[in-house]
Formats: structure tokens, sequence, C-alpha cells
């Protein structure tokens, strides 16, 4: 707590006169650790939903791309993303689908 109070808020429970004073600065700083605490969860949140969104703009951009293309089925999506060297798992991530799904499509397109 010294880190985010600071020194001289922790040498006030020695300046305080009686054990209640003592006992409302302490109640005080870990009142405003909590609020501390609760506003750095609310930013770790953010950030995640902020990667989440990213994850989705790059999706998008990536099935315009395929369908300005001429892939327009997501056989063809799957197909023309594998032949630039993205991954099954990334396939299924970037096309909102199930990876065995993809995995079958590659699969039974190798076999043809």
């Amino acid at each position: 707590m010294q880190v985010t109070h600071g020194k001289d808020c922790m040498n006030r429970r020695d300046s305080a006169r009686t054990f209640g004073q003592s006992l409302g600065i302490v109640c005080a700083m870990f009142k405003s650790w909590d609020r501390i605490t609760k506003q750095g969860a609310e930013i770790d949140q953010l950030k995640a939903r902020e990667k989440f969104l990213e994850q989705q703009m790059q999706a998008t951009k990536q099935r315009e791309a395929l369908a300005d293309a001429g892939a327009f089925n997501p056989k063809e999506m799957v197909l023309s993303l594998h032949a630039k060297g993205i991954g099954p798992k990334m396939i299924a991530e970037q096309l909102g689908m199930e990876l065995e799904r993809v995995r079958s499509m590659i699969y039974r397109s190798k076999k043809a």
C-alpha cells in the first residue's frame, strides 16, 4: 500500500492520537485501495474488449477481401486462405467457423 498511498499516508497512522483515529485512517486507506483495484479490473476488461473488437475487424476485412477476390462460399474462402499458408485454427477464427469443419474442408480438397 505504500506504493499507492506514499510514505506520508502510511505515517499518518502513527500520528493518530487515539486507536479510533488510527482505525479511521486505515479504513480510508483500504477504501481507496479497493477503488484502485476495481479500476484495474475495469481496465483489464476494456483491454480484452478492445482486443476482441480488433480481431472482429480483422476477420471482417479478411472476409471482404476474399469476397472481392471471388471466393463467395465458405469452402472457397477456406481453401484460398489455406493456399496462402494460414493454418486451420486461424482460418476458423477469422471466418467464425468450427475448427473441425475447416479441417474437414482442407482434408477433402486434398483427397479430390
